[in-house]
C-alpha cells in the first residue's frame, strides 16, 4: 500500500536521509528534443529510474578514478546553473530559486538491482513509440572532464515531476498540495 503524501511532506521526508541510500521514482518529464521540423514538441516521458540519493559526485568520480588506477585529483566545478540548497539532496536554479530539483544518480541499466520497467512516451495523451521520436534527440552527452573510463551520472529532476517514490521501504505516491503546486526552495 502506497502512502499519500504532497510534495511538501516528500521534500521533508527526504530532508531526513542521512548518508547515501538506494531508492526508486517514477517521474513525468517533457521530452528533451529539438524543435525544428518536430511534430511531438511537447512529448512527455514517464520514467521509472533506480537510483542512489546522497552521494556525493566529487567523492564518486575520485572512487571511480581510484577503482582505475588513477590519480583521485578530481575537484567539481561549479555549476553555471544550479546552486545547492541547505540540504545536500537539493538543488535549486541560481537566478529566481524558485525551483527545486533532486540530485539522483541512476544506477545503470545492467544492475543486476533493477527490475527494468521501460520508460513510457507520451503526446498529445495518447502512449507512442520511442522510435517517433528518436530522430529528435540530442546527441547524448558524457561528461568529459573526469578522466574516467566509466562516467559518474548524476541527473537534477524537477521535483515537480516525481509521481511516486519508495524510499527506505516505503512506498509513496505524490500527491498536488493545492495551496502550494510548485514548491519553493527551502
Amino acid at each position: 500500500m502506497k502512502t499519500l503524501v504532497t510534495r511538501k511532506e516528500m521534500i521533508e521526508i527526504i530532508k531526513t536521509v542521512r548518508g547515501s541510500t538506494f531508492f526508486k521514482f517514477v517521474a513525468e518529464t517533457v521530452v528533451d528534443m529539438r524543435k525544428t521540423g518536430n511534430p511531438f514538441v511537447g512529448a512527455t516521458k514517464v520514467s521509472t529510474v533506480a537510483a542512489q540519493l546522497g552521494c556525493d559526485y566529487e567523492t564518486k568520480v575520485n572512487n571511480q578514478l581510484g577503482r582505475e588506477d588513477k590519480a583521485m585529483e578530481f575537484v567539481v566545478s561549479p555549476s553555471p546553473w544550479q546552486l545547492h540548497t541547505d540540504n545536500k539532496h537539493f538543488l535549486t536554479d541560481k537566478k529566481t530559486q524558485s525551483k527545486l530539483y533532486l540530485v539522483v544518480f541512476p544506477l545503470k541499466k545492467s544492475d543486476e538491482r533493477i527490475a527494468a520497467e521501460p520508460t513510457k512516451y507520451f503526446f498529445n495523451g495518447k502512449e507512442i513509440e520511442r522510435a517517433l521520436l528518436e530522430e529528435f534527440f540530442p546527441k547524448p552527452s558524457v561528461p568529459k572532464n573526469q578522466g574516467v573510463e566509466n562516467p559518474v551520472i548524476y541527473r537534477s529532476y524537477g521535483f515537480d515531476s516525481f509521481k511516486s517514490m519508495t524510499l527506505m521501504g516505503t512506498e509513496y505516491e505524490i500527491i498536488p498540495d493545492a495551496s502550494d503546486p510548485a514548491p519553493a526552495p527551502f
